[in-house]
Parts: structure tokens; C-alpha cells; sequence
């Protein structure tokens, strides 16, 4: 009899110890799952950037008021590098869409934090569309860049900007660690290739996300700049 006692004693002392602790850990469970899309874009917006501190402006700019107006050359036209108005960092100068998995996001120039929390991003580092390089965009896998999950290789994407309409086609889409992040933006590329990237995974998550999700497209269509790089 006294052995029962005391066990129900130590049973209801054990109570009073593990309750609060298990409501306290569910508590926190329902917290990180309700906050966790906004964590990620936290976490997200401090690690997804290139560039370094000071290459953009804090003030985000609309270098347009609505859509962008477009002046298309008559086809096979090189655009002269006279006619263009570069655009400065942190100012609006395109739009990014592929209508199959509903992509539609406006592309500025820079890719601070501020700038993606508001569109897309192009690194400071690569070209404009145009130019035969490499145009390496950012964007955030909850927000603008979210649609990216569903494309797949030979999508068409359209970027619109204020010169010209461009339209490459996806040939390839990685994963790679953040610490190859630098290599797998193709900054060194000998033709004209437009790379997006974003964090990854695409759902959310309270971890900080290490690894990255690139799509490769090249250029099909869409004017040249008659321009001289120096060497």
C-alpha cells in the first residue's frame, strides 16, 4: 500500500514537471510553424545577395511608372551602346516573365536586400540583355521567385526591358552548395546566357537554407548592342 502511495506521489510530482515542459515545446512548435514563412525572408534576404555592401543604393527607385515602354528595333538591328539609357542602381529597368508557370516579376538593377524584397535583382557585376554576356538575376524563393519550383528545360523566359524584348530558353537547372554559389553564376561565360538563382528549398523553413537553386536559359531572340569591350 505505502509502495503505491509513493508511486502515485512521484507519478504526480513527474506531472507538475513534464506538463509545462511539453505545453512549453508545443507552444514553440506552433510558433516556428506559423512565423517560418517570415523567418525564411529574413534569413533569405541576409544570405541570397552577391554583391557586396555599398554596390546599391538603399532607396529603391521606379526608374517607370507602370509597364515598361518599349522601342523594339526592326528585326536583325543592332541597338548602338549610345541609345541606351543604363540604368542606375537601384532603378526599375525590366520585367521578367514566363507565362507557362506564371513568373512575372520586375527586375532591377542591383540586388540589395531592399531591391529584393521588392522585385528581382541584377547583380552589378554582370551585363544588361543585350550584350552577349552573362546577366545574373536574384530573387527571393518565397516571393517573386517562388514560381521557379515548376520550370523545367525548354521554357521560354521574356525579359522585357526599355530597348528591347529578349526571350531565352532554359537548357539547364542546379542545386549547388552556397559555397559554389560564385562558380556556378557564370560570370566568366562567352555568350549571352541569363541566370536566375534563388535559396533552396522553396518551402519554408526556420534553418537557414544553404544551398541554391540556378536556371540557365539562352538567348534565342531579341536585339544586339553594337558596342567594343575593352580589353
Amino acid at each position: 500500500m505505502r509502495k503505491n502511495k509513493r508511486k502515485r506521489k512521484i507519478n504526480k510530482i513527474m506531472a507538475y514537471f513534464y506538463m509545462p515542459l511539453f505545453f512549453a515545446i508545443l507552444g514553440y512548435a506552433i510558433v516556428a510553424v506559423t512565423l517560418s514563412p517570415v523567418i525564411n525572408t529574413v534569413i533569405a534576404a541576409g544570405s541570397l545577395v552577391i554583391s557586396t555592401s555599398g554596390q546599391d543604393t538603399d532607396e529603391v527607385k521606379s526608374y517607370y511608372e507602370g509597364e515598361v515602354t518599349v522601342k523594339q528595333p526592326k528585326e536583325g538591328e543592332k541597338i548602338p551602346v549610345e541609345e541606351i539609357d543604363f540604368p542606375y542602381s537601384g532603378t526599375k529597368f525590366g520585367e521578367l516573365t514566363c507565362d507557362r508557370i506564371g513568373l512575372s516579376a520586375p527586375v532591377y538593377n542591383g540586388d540589395s536586400d531592399q531591391i529584393l524584397m521588392n522585385g528581382a535583382g541584377k547583380y552589378l557585376g554582370s551585363f544588361l540583355p543585350g550584350f552577349g554576356s552573362t546577366i545574373l538575376i536574384a530573387g527571393h524563393d518565397n516571393l517573386y521567385f517562388a514560381e521557379l519550383e515548376k520550370i523545367q528545360q525548354d521554357d521560354i523566359i521574356t525579359f522585357k526591358t526599355f530597348y528591347g524584348i529578349y526571350q531565352y530558353k532554359v537548357t539547364d537547372i542546379q542545386v549547388v552548395e552556397e559555397a559554389k554559389q560564385q562558380e556556378a553564376s557564370h560570370l566568366d561565360g562567352e555568350k549571352e546566357e541569363l541566370v536566375l538563382y534563388t535559396c533552396y528549398p522553396f518551402y519554408p523553413t526556420v534553418y537557414e537554407k544553404t544551398q541554391r537553386y540556378f536556371v540557365y536559359a539562352d538567348k534565342i531572340s531579341g536585339p544586339d548592342v553594337e558596342w567594343e569591350e575593352t580589353k
